[in-house]
C-alpha cells in the first residue's frame, strides 16, 4: 500500500508507530538525506522521514497541512512556486532554490569533490578553475532559464529545460554550455516567448534576491556538474567513474562539511525550521 492510501487519521498515528515527534513527507528517497541533515542542525525534533512517491503526493499532503487536519510535517522542491504564488505555512518547508541541489551544489562542494576523486594535496585545489566554471555556467544559462520559467507559468504544456546537459556542451570533451546550441534548441520548441516577457520575470527574479543558479532545474545542473568533473579528472589523468549515485553520496557528505553561516543559504534554512509550529 502506498502511503498516500491511508487516511488522515492514520498518518496522524504514523509518528507513534516509528517512535519519533513527527513524521516528515519528501518527493522522494533522493531528498531524505538533505532534509535529515538539516532538521538534525536546527531542531531537536526527532522525526522520520517518508517518501510520498511524487510531488503530486506530496502536495495533496501539504494541502492537508493548510486546512489544519494534519499533523505531520511536509519538505518540497520550491520549484517556481515563488513565481506562482502560494500560501506560506511553517509546517511546509521549501527549499530556497528550485530544488535540493540549487543549496548542495557550489562552487566550494563542487571544488572538494574533485580534490576527493582526483586525491589532489590540498595545495592545488583547483578554485579558481571551479569559480570560472561556474560564472560561466550561471552566465550562459539565462536565457536557458528564463524560457523555462515562463513557458512553465504560461501553462503551455512545453517542457523547455531537459534533465540533461550533453547536448549543449561545446564538445563532447568540453564542460562548457555553448549558447549557441541553446538558442538553436529553443527556436525548434513549438513556443513563442518575448524578451519583454522574459524581463518581467527576470526582474521578479532579481527583485527576490535570487539569481538564474538559484532556479536552475536540479537534474540539469546535477548532470552539468558530473559533467564537469569527468572533463577536469580526464585533463588530470585520472581514471575515474563518477556515476549519478556516486556523485550524490560524495555531494551529500561534503556539503554537511561545508554548511555553515558562510554558505548564502543557511539563514534562510534556520529561519524556518525554526518556525516549526508542534501541536
Amino acid at each position: 500500500m502506498n502511503d498516500f492510501d491511508y487516511s488522515i487519521g492514520a498518518k496522524n498515528i504514523l509518528n507513534k508507530f516509528h517512535r519519533v515527534e513527527k513524521i516528515v513527507y519528501v518527493e522522494g528517497d533522493d531528498d531524505i538525506a538533505f532534509w535529515e541533515y538539516l532538521f538534525e542542525l536546527f531542531t531537536d525534533l526527532s522525526i522520520e522521514i517518508v517518501p510520498a512517491g511524487g510531488r503530486p503526493n506530496l502536495q495533496k499532503n501539504a494541502e492537508l497541512i493548510r486546512t489544519e487536519e494534519a499533523e505531520y510535517l511536509v519538505a518540497m522542491d520550491s520549484d517556481y512556486d515563488l513565481f506562482k504564488g502560494f500560501d506560506h505555512h511553517p509546517n511546509i518547508l521549501r527549499t530556497y532554490g528550485y530544488a535540493i541541489e540549487n543549496t548542495l551544489i557550489s562552487t566550494k562542494s563542487i571544488c572538494k569533490i574533485l580534490k576527493n576523486i582526483t586525491r589532489l594535496p590540498n595545495k592545488n585545489m583547483p578554485v579558481d578553475l571551479c569559480n570560472d566554471w561556474f560564472e560561466s555556467l550561471t552566465k550562459k544559462i539565462r536565457l536557458f532559464v528564463l524560457s523555462d520559467l515562463v513557458s512553465n507559468l504560461e501553462g503551455n504544456g512545453v517542457r523547455v529545460l531537459p534533465n540533461g546537459s550533453d547536448r549543449f556542451m561545446a564538445s563532447k570533451q568540453s564542460c562548457e554550455i555553448c549558447e549557441d546550441k541553446i538558442t538553436e534548441y529553443l527556436d525548434g520548441l513549438p513556443i513563442d516567448i518575448t524578451e519583454d516577457r522574459m524581463q518581467k520575470e527576470e526582474a521578479l527574479l532579481l527583485q527576490s534576491g535570487l539569481s538564474y543558479f538559484d532556479i536552475l532545474k536540479g537534474h540539469f545542473l546535477f548532470s552539468a556538474v558530473i559533467n564537469f568533473l569527468k572533463v577536469q579528472a580526464k585533463k588530470l589523468n585520472k581514471q575515474v567513474v563518477i556515476s549519478s549515485g556516486m556523485f550524490y553520496s560524495n555531494l551529500i557528505s561534503v556539503f554537511e562539511g561545508l554548511f555553515n553561516e558562510a554558505h548564502p543559504h543557511f539563514e534562510y534554512y534556520k529561519s524556518s525550521l525554526s518556525l516549526i509550529e508542534i501541536k
